[in-house]
C-alpha cells in the first residue's frame, strides 16, 4: 500500500494513516485569501458573504469524516525544510577506556546518567584481547557496530492521542490521581514540533464508535457479555471486567474520543506539522487497541510500521497521552518491532503515577531509552543519542537509569489520591 502525501484514508483493519487531503490544502489556501479579503472589505459586504458561501461549498465537497480535520483551530508550525544531521567521526585505533568515554560524551545525549561502570563494560565489550586499549581491529568493529550505525539513523516523533477529552474533556488527564496536567506537556512538545527537524512526523487518535468496549456507559450492552464474576458488580469507571462475549479483559475508561466528535479532535493548542501522517485508532468496537501499531489482541494491525519503514525511519521519539497506557504501549510495540524507540517524559502526562513508574521500569528493562525533550533536541541537531540505542547497537543490557527529578512529576507519589477538580485556561500559551 502507498502512502501518498495529502490523503487521508481508511484501511480494511482496526485503524487507518492519513494526511490531510491535497483537496484540503485547496481549501486552506483559498480560505487564507479570503481572510485576507475580510481584512479589506466588510463583513456584510455581498463579496465576503460569497466568499465564506464558496468555502464552505468547497469544504462539504472535500467528502466525509476522514476529511475533518480541524483546520481552522490549528497551532501551524512554519514549512522547514529537512536539516542535514551531522555524522560523527570514527573512533581512533589505540584509545585506551579514558579517551574512550571521553569521545563517547559526544555521541550519547544522556551520559551524565550513565554509571562510570555501563561505559566499562561496553569498552570491554570490544577490547577483545583485554589490554586496555581498542586495536584496529577493535576500533573497526565499534565503528562499524556502533557510529556508522548511528550516523545512518533517521528518526519520526509520534505524538500519541492528545486529543482534546484527555487535555479538559471526559477522561481528562488531570482528573487522574497523578494531577498532572497535559498543558504542561504541551510547552516542551510544541518547542520539539516547531524547532526540531524530524524526517517524519506522526498523530494518533483514539478514534472510538459510540458503543466502544472499553465504554463504562456500555458495558452491559446486549450485543456483549461480562463473565459471571463481573456480571453482578456494581461498577463504576477504571474498574477491570471480564467478557464472556467477545472474549476479553477490559478497562472500564467514561466515554471518549467518539467518532467526529469535538472530544477527539487534537488539541487546538497542540502545534501541527505540515505534511504530518496520522493513525486513528480503537475502531473497532468489540477491541480496544493502545497501542498505535495494532489492537490489545495483536491481531489487526495498522500500516503505522510499514509506513515507518517506506520512509526510512529507524528510530522514534514516542509522548502524548496517556502517559502509562497508549504511550507505553506505542513505545513497548516499537521496540518489539525493532525499532530504536525512546520514550519522551516532559512531553508526556498520565493518570496513575505508579503505573508510570511501572511503565518506566519494564520499558527501560527492554532497552527503551526513557529521556528528556533536551535529548531529542540533541538527536535533531547534533546526532546525539541516547545510551539504551548504543546498548541495543552493541547488543548488551544497559541496567535501569533513574529518570530525572521533576521529569512528568513522578517525584510526587504520595499525598491526596481523590480525583480533584479540572481548571482549564482556554487561553492558555503553549
Amino acid at each position: 500500500m502507498t502512502v501518498s502525501k495529502g490523503a487521508v484514508f481508511p484501511t480494511r483493519n482496526d485503524l487507518f494513516v492519513g494526511k490531510i487531503s491535497k483537496r484540503q490544502d485547496s481549501l486552506e489556501v483559498l480560505s487564507c485569501s479570503f481572510f485576507a479579503l475580510a481584512i479589506i472589505r466588510s463583513a456584510q459586504s455581498s463579496l465576503f458573504k460569497g466568499a465564506i458561501q464558496l468555502v464552505q461549498s468547497l469544504a462539504s465537497a472535500t467528502g466525509g469524516a476522514d476529511d475533518k480535520m480541524p483546520v481552522d483551530k490549528l497551532v501551524p508550525c512554519p514549512t522547514r525544510q529537512i536539516t542535514k544531521r551531522p555524522v560523527f567521526d570514527p573512533f581512533t585505533p589505540g584509545m585506551n577506556y579514558q579517551s574512550f568515554a571521553e569521545q563517547l560524551r559526544t555521541v550519547v545525549s544522556d551520559i551524565d546518567r550513565v554509571p562510570q561502570y555501563e561505559i566499562r563494560r561496553l569498552f570491554e565489550t570490544f577490547d577483545v584481547d583485554n589490554d586496555g586499549k581498542l586495536n584496529k581491529t577493535e576500533c573497526e568493529a565499534f565503528n562499524r557496530v556502533v557510529i556508522n550505525e548511528v550516523n545512518k539513523l533517521n528518526c519520526a516523533i509520534i505524538v500519541v492521542d492528545f486529543q482534546n477529552d484527555f487535555v479538559n474533556g471526559s477522561l481528562a488527564i488531570k482528573k487522574g490521581p497523578a494531577m498532572q496536567d497535559p498543558h504542561e506537556a504541551l510547552v516542551p512538545l510544541n518547542k520539539l514540533l516547531r524547532e526540531c527537524s524530524f524526517d517524519l512526523v506522526v498523530y494518533t487518535q483514539d478514534w472510538h464508535p459510540p458503543n466502544h468496549i472499553s465504554f463504562y456507559e456500555h458495558c452491559r450492552n446486549g450485543d456483549r457479555a461480562m463473565l459471571p464474576m463481573d456480571k453482578g458488580r456494581k461498577l463504576k469507571p477504571f474498574d477491570t471486567v471480564n467478557f464472556g462475549q467477545p472474549k476479553c479483559h477490559q478497562i472500564l475508561y467514561p466515554a471518549h474520543c467518539l467518532q467526529n466528535s469535538w472530544g477527539a479532535e487534537l488539541s487546538p493548542h497542540l502545534a501541527r506539522v505540515p505534511d504530518a501522517k496520522y493513525v486513528r485508532k480503537g475502531l473497532n468496537v468489540f477491541v480496544d487497541a493502545y497501542s498505535a501499531f495494532s489492537d490489545n489482541n495483536g491481531e489487526n494491525k495498522s500500516e503505522l510500521a510499514r509506513l515507518l519503514r517506506s520512509e526510512g525511519i529507524d528510530a522514534l521519539f514516542i509522548c502524548g497521552l496517556a502517559y502509562e497506557i497508549c504511550v507505553a504501549a506505542t513505545t513497548r510495540e516499537a521496540n518489539n518491532l525493532g525499532f530504536y524507540a525512546a520514550l519522551v517524559a516532559d512531553c508526556s502526562k498520565g493518570l496513575n503515577a505508579e503505573k508510570i513508574d511501572e511503565a518506566n521500569v519494564e520499558l527501560s528493562q527492554r532497552n527503551v531509552a526513557i529521556i528528556e525533550s533536551q535529548a531529542v533536541e540533541s538527536f535533531t541537531t547534533e546526532r546525539k543519542v541516547p545510551w539504551r540505542w548504543v546498548c541495543q547497537l552493541a547488543g548488551i543490557s544497559g541496567t535501569e537509569l533513574t529518570v530525572p527529578r521533576g521529569v512528568n512529576g513522578v517525584e510526587n507519589l504520595e499525598g491526596d489520591s481523590t480525583t480533584p477538580s479540572i481548571e482549564v485556561n482556554d487561553g492558555i500559551k503553549v
